[in-house]
């Protein structure tokens, strides 16, 4: 199979592994003690006495406490030993009802009806079990990476910063974390004596598949345009990883649409909700110069009925959203990690963020 369709998945073997190297120092630690008791001729060594035994209630946990640390020393300085090699194809990245269906026109046509008449299409169990926890697991191994970037933003709902002269709107919070694409490939570039061979892990496959983004060019744009990749490698594709307490406050997309998979919603709270197709209500409420709240327009327009929380959105789903027409958040996380994977596509090629762009969601220009 081509290296391109190969990449690592977590595996508990290392245990196995440390736990035999841990035995084997440990057995050689009692061996040298016995030989030095044969050569010193202590006839007396294996006769106990309080003193003894002792000792060695007080020795034990110590040399076990320095196994564990050898154990971890080991794992931290060769990290890939925790992963082994597999072979894995785009059938088992994609569940296999989505991937049969993608370029079917009827299931298209569904899907093309219900985002315009939505602004949101969900796609349920869109990948398959085994993938979203294997990108479970990688978003939590790079969460701890220097480079990766905790956002901490107050803007209004235009994701804008208003001076406190000219503030018309109230200010909101948003919060996260983003681990950028190109944090995500170094993993399969730099791997070592471990493996030499050039991978490509499954965010970049889903990514560059040109089927899949057929089908979201045919669902978002109704065919009438082609979407390409990203030229940016930082943003062309990012987890999220939202802690408890952070969250995304009201507001709407500078871009025309976003691609979400769902890898882990929280255990409480971080619920995504919206009130579709409402730009132009908010727009009209442009011209006041009053101040306002997203509160106050909600009573006001009498919306409340009109929001839309998003609760079902489990482990593997896809959502497509208009966000730049319709108003959205994403309620405090109280507990547990709500991790999310975006896509960029661009309707022209090789399009890349501004500096501004990339120091606001990445914390570096490069």
């Amino acid at each position: 199979m081509d290296n391109k369709n190969r990449f690592f998945i977590f595996s508990d073997a290392y245990k196995d592994t440390s736990s035999f190297l841990c035995m084997g120092l440990l057995f050689k630690f009692f061996y040298l003690i016995l030989f030095v008791a044969y050569k010193q001729k202590k006839k007396n060594f294996f006769t106990f006495s309080k003193k003894k035994v002792r000792t060695l209630f007080i020795l034990l946990p110590n040399l076990t406490a320095i196994l564990r640390n050898m154990k971890s020393q080991l794992i931290r300085r060769h990290p890939f030993c925790t992963f082994r090699t597999v072979n894995f194809s785009l059938p088992s990245i994609i569940s296999h009802s989505y991937l049969s269906h993608l370029q079917d026109e009827d299931f298209v046509k569904s899907c093309q009806k219900t985002y315009q008449k939505d602004g949101y299409l969900h796609l349920a169990s869109f990948i398959t079990d085994e993938c979203a926890k294997y990108m479970i697991k990688e978003a939590l191994h790079l969460e701890s990476n220097p480079k990766s970037f905790n956002s901490y933003e107050q803007h209004n709902i235009w994701l804008e910063e208003e001076s406190p002269e000219s503030k018309t709107w109230e200010s909101l919070n948003s919060s996260k974390k983003l681990i950028a694409a190109d944090i995500i490939e170094e993993r399969y570039q730099d791997k070592g004596k471990f493996e030499k061979a050039l991978t490509v892990g499954p965010c970049q496959q889903l990514y560059e598949y040109a089927i899949f983004r057929s089908f979201i060019s045919k669902v978002l744009l109704l065919g009438h345009d082609d979407l390409y990749v990203s030229g940016d490698k930082q943003g062309k594709y990012y987890y999220n990883i939202f802690q408890p307490k952070n969250e995304l406050g009201w507001h709407f997309d500078r871009s025309e649409f976003s691609v979400n998979l769902i890898l882990q919603p929280s255990t409480s709270g971080g619920h995504f909700q919206f009130i579709p197709h409402s730009r132009k209500v908010f727009e009209n409420e442009k011209k006041s110069v009053q101040q306002k709240s997203v509160a106050d327009v909600i009573r006001k327009h009498h919306l409340q009925g009109q929001i839309r929380c998003e609760s079902d959105l489990k482990q593997g789903s896809l959502y497509l959203f208009n966000g730049n027409q319709s108003l959205h958040c994403v309620t405090p996380v109280q507990s547990g990690k709500r991790i999310n994977l975006i896509f960029t596509f661009n309707t022209k090629p090789n399009q890349v963020l501004n500096e501004y762009t990339l120091l606001k969601f990445f914390g570096r220009k490069d």
